[in-house]
């Protein structure tokens, strides 16, 4: 993975937009609750994009499994044996957020649209849902 670019960037819990980092950095995976997504398989279907990949956060290496479409994505996230003998969940995620669109205007005649991901993670032994955003790299 370290040589690899992640196909998106997420973080959870008091996180916002303008936090995530711009490119793969391998130190912010190191401050907390930043984590990155690699896409190793793409399947359109009607119910939308499916895809399967690998995770990569301060726990570890997971697997991602889920389905993305125009206004929202949904994930699962699986830590392998030695994320969860660091201390990430012995269960599998569940992550389910919206698409959100922020439009920034450069200049009069210059408006940028900067869309990204904003939901909820949960989990069977999770007494309280955590939030998360995240976007395309």
């Amino acid at each position: 993975m370290d040589d690899e670019r992640p196909d998106y960037v997420g973080a959870w819990e008091r996180a916002g937009f303008y936090d995530l980092p711009k490119t793969f950095d391998r130190k912010m995976i190191e401050t907390g609750s930043t984590f990155y997504i690699f896409v190793d398989e793409r399947r359109s279907t009607q119910e939308g994009m499916k895809f399967r990949g690998r995770g990569l956060d301060i726990w570890g290496k997971s697997a991602i499994e889920g389905t993305i479409t125009n206004e929202e994505i949904s994930f699962t996230k699986e830590y392998d044996n030695n994320a969860k003998k660091k201390g990430g969940r012995k269960e599998v995620m569940n992550y389910r957020g919206v698409k959100e669109v922020l439009e920034e205007r450069e200049s009069p005649a210059h408006l940028t649209s900067l869309s990204f991901f904003a939901g909820l993670i949960t989990s069977k032994t999770m007494k309280i849902p955590k939030t998360f955003v995240m976007k395309m790299l």
